[in-house]
């Protein structure tokens, strides 16, 4: 497999340095702004919630669709402008989202929606261990308690479906937040038999299935890719896990044996049924971009030269095919424009690819461009979430501004 063709680029270092137009962060702020007061944004998502709109499109524990997710921006807000107050912003919505979890009557583990998604806000917000330390165990006796329920159900000789195993709702998420835990314990432990657990539904080929119709989920959000990137990073962390370049191996062959292919390189759909609907949308959650993050993860987890330059291949065909075959839905990070500038920005300059690095900073420039002041959130969507909201929108712009790189992306596998 060759690699892709790479432009020259003039000192790897001078792209690092660059710094975007200091209208990232002013459109970041101004994003912020109008999402600050937690009873505000409740009013506006009561007002804008569309007709027959499904429960999760605002739940208000949650991280990718609630006051959680909120107070991830406003803690990476506080670490690029310590003195804006935003400390105190992000207290005030971890705080409406703990409420909100306590109303709820059986609450998920997974990180969209629960436990694991709480905890690592409550991590992240964390000020050298100094700061919500009885939250945090709370939240963790919670896992601690329940994760043995997890991993019977992965290892039952049954197929499984996305929510069992995905990073939204399942066990790849919950994975996400464990491996970040600086605590050596009983729920480590668990941690290890969790990703266990992942790498053997992997190598016996029991993948994520779509609910729907059974088929092989191909997405970083709900299916395989996301299965691999937990499996990856975690071994990027040091944190050992049998079987897991086993079933990295597996699960990378797998999907890009099932890649499709146009003028431009791979592409994927967004399961296997065959005949195959042809290739998604380019996004985060589905398509190319996310699938070869998780490639790329994958590959360096492997230390494999050639599974990374394919991934980076696949990255480079998305840069080069224009946006009506992208078919991108919103300016929001889980289907949308945020999220595609986002991974084609960490992917280039992991790799000095100046043309995604160009191309992700075109992307962020029109999402500034797009900001209507007219709209409540500051954007048409309507929604102010993380996952597919103005939240996501202004994390990705202070991103792109990049002192200090914030941790919001790793509550996406994004590294």
């Amino acid at each position: 497999m060759s690699s892709p063709p790479t432009p020259a680029v003039s000192g790897l270092p001078g792209i690092h340095r660059a710094t975007p137009p200091a209208e990232f962060l002013d459109a970041a702020v101004r994003i912020a702004d109008r999402l600050r007061r937690p009873e505000q944004v409740a009013e506006g998502v009561r007002a804008d919630r569309p007709d027959g709109a499904p429960p999760w499109f605002w739940q208000a524990h949650g991280t990718a669709a609630g006051f959680a997710g909120l107070a991830v921006l406003f803690g990476c807000l506080d670490r690029a402008l310590p003195d804006g107050g935003w400390d105190r912003v992000a207290h005030q919505h971890l705080t409406a989202a703990v409420e909100a979890a306590q109303q709820v009557e059986v609450l998920s583990l997974g990180l969209a929606e629960g436990v694991s998604g709480l905890a690592f806000t409550a991590l992240l917000l964390d000020h050298d261990g100094l700061r919500y330390r009885r939250l945090r165990r709370t939240l963790d006796q919670h896992l601690a308690d329940r994760l043995p329920g997890v991993l019977g159900g992965l290892g039952r000789p049954a197929q499984l479906s996305s929510p069992d195993l995905d990073l939204i709702s399942g066990a790849a998420g919950i994975s996400c937040y464990l491996v970040r835990r600086p605590e050596t314990d009983a729920l480590s432990a668990l941690g290890t038999e969790l990703r266990e657990g992942l790498a053997r539904c992997v190598t016996e080929g029991r993948l994520p299935r779509r609910p729907t119709n059974g088929a092989v989920d191909c997405g970083l959000a709900h299916g395989l890719p996301g299965v691999l990137a937990a499996l990856a990073v975690a071994r990027l962390r040091g944190a050992a896990t049998p079987g897991a370049a086993t079933a990295l191996r597996a699960g990378a062959d797998w999907l890009w044996a099932h890649r499709l292919t146009d003028a431009r390189g791979p592409d994927w759909p967004a399961d296997d049924t065959f005949p195959s609907p042809g290739p998604t949308h380019a996004a985060w959650c589905y398509g190319a971009p996310g699938v070869a993050r998780s490639l790329l993860l994958t590959g360096r987890a492997l230390r494999d030269p050639a599974l990374r330059a394919d991934a980076l291949r696949a990255a480079t065909a998305v840069c080069q095919r224009p946006d009506r075959v992208r078919r991108l839905v919103s300016p929001g990070f889980c289907h949308g424009t945020a999220g595609l500038a986002h991974l084609l920005r960490c992917t280039g300059l992991e790799t000095g690819r100046a043309d995604l690095v160009a191309e992700a900073r075109r992307l962020v420039a029109e999402l500034v461009t797009a900001f209507d002041p007219d709209a409540r959130f500051g954007y048409r969507a309507g929604s102010p979430c993380l996952l597919d909201g103005a939240a996501g929108v202004a994390a990705v712009l202070l991103s792109a501004v990049g002192r200090p790189t914030p941790e919001w992306d790793r509550l996406f596998l994004i590294r």
